[in-house]
């Protein structure tokens, strides 16, 4: 396992929070984003460290508590056969063949999601969070959406979310990931959450109607999640965090461009006034 060769980036395996609580958190699962974002972050002076979610091995738990591990890379077949056994799979029978061909990853780890979860019960950080979808907080590569989005009944989200975000077969306990992730987006709050993904789904397009399953699984997390808070970011999600992270304390360059835009309507209101001023001494 190669180390991340850029500052203040990290393993999943070996996170730890910065000291400085205002730090940005961004999750991926995927290298090339990592190297990205935080080159980026390096060459602009943000405050931010990524943390690398790579896929390891994925756990399952049943009603018994049986652990059964998986390999995501030679053990996807077997993994998602299993989770075909979960009672709450008969809704994605028509999927079944679909999910297949996704991949399956560990996703952010038990691990950090509770360690954020104390950290942030603490209220020790003010720093944003930038959270991948596609196997970091969901297991799997992708979703597949049904043929009308806008009538999905809250009953089949709340079984979506618990096939693609719950390493439980069965009944969902309290220490199960998809519970963890409840607690951690709550304690976080919807201001500082921003999903930034790559998948296409994602997209603010009519004609791609798959965006509004996207925000009613997060809302599943976190009923108050913020729909502009989902970005669909191609493949460049460094782009993506830069218009976020650009404008906050400091000033960034939305916030100056903002501040000068301001500063000439000022200027010209005032002028205006001047000039309605001496138009109305002049009558008087």
């Amino acid at each position: 396992m190669q180390p991340v060769r850029l500052p203040r980036a990290m393993h999943g395996s070996a996170f730890a929070f910065p000291s400085d609580h205002s730090t940005h958190l961004f999750f991926d699962d995927q290298r090339p984003n990592i190297n990205d974002v935080q080159r980026v972050s390096r060459d602009n002076g943000w405050n931010l460290s990524s943390v690398w979610c790579l896929p390891d091995i994925i756990k399952l738990h049943d009603e018994t508590g049986q652990t059964t591990s998986f390999d995501c890379a030679r053990q996807k077949d077997e993994y998602i056969a299993r989770k075909m056994t979960d009672p709450v799979a008969e809704n994605f029978r028509a999927f079944a063949e679909e999910f297949r061909s996704f991949s399956v990853g560990t996703g952010i780890t038990r691990e950090i999601i509770e360690n954020i979860i104390e950290n942030e019960e603490a209220r020790r950080r003010t720093g944003l969070y930038f959270f991948d979808f596609d196997m970091l907080l969901s297991q799997f590569s992708g979703l597949n959406f049904p043929e009308n989005p806008y009538s999905v009944s809250d009953k089949w989200l709340a079984q979506y979310a618990k096939y693609i975000f719950s390493d439980y077969i069965g009944v969902e306990p309290e220490c199960g990931r998809l519970n963890l992730l409840k607690r951690m987006f709550a304690a976080i709050g919807p201001d500082r959450i921003y999903v930034i993904t790559a998948n296409p789904g994602a997209e603010e397009n009519p004609k791609i109607p798959g965006r509004i399953i996207f925000i009613k699984l997060i809302q599943v997390l976190l009923p108050s999640f913020t729909p502009a808070h989902l970005v669909y970011a191609g493949s460049n999600k460094s782009v993506a965090i830069y218009d976020f992270v650009s404008t906050l304390a400091g000033g960034g360059a939305r916030t100056r461009r903002t501040r000068r835009i301001k500063a000439r309507r000022t200027k010209r209101k005032t002028k205006a006034n001047r000039r309605s001023h001496k138009k109305s001494r002049r009558l008087s």
